[in-house]
């Protein structure tokens, strides 16, 4: 006679999915965190090269011709490049960080600030 298998209560399974999904998640968000200190390393100081401390948006990024801005960035659209800033706004990279100066005509301006040591 074969042993009886377990029947999973449905409330077992959804616990058990939440689970997977909250690490997924922080699998996820280690992952980005990586990947944005890559990128942030390289664009801040070409950034900071081509607009020093003046304001500047997230466009002004994906529509840059600096060769070192086109390089880091790539095809990355406008948002994606805003939503990458919000994400690294007050963490340093490369000596500077990005700071969060307001909106303009409902556009978020950032500006570059290096970091003295």
């Amino acid at each position: 006679m074969a042993a009886p298998t377990t029947i999973r209560q449905p409330a077992d399974l959804q616990q058990q999915i939440a689970e997977l999904r909250r690490q997924l998640a922080q699998l996820e968000a280690q992952a980005r965190s990586a990947r944005d200190a890559a990128l942030a390393t390289a664009l801040l100081p070409a950034l900071a090269f081509a607009v020093g401390d003046e304001p500047f948006q997230a466009d002004d990024i994906s529509e840059a011709r600096e060769p070192n801005i086109r390089y880091v960035v790539g095809r990355c659209s406008t948002r994606s490049i805003g939503k990458f800033l919000c994400r690294i706004q007050g963490r340093p990279f490369g000596g500077y960080v990005i700071v969060d100066v307001g909106k303009v005509f409902n556009r978020r301006q950032w500006r570059l600030q290096r970091i003295v040591s």
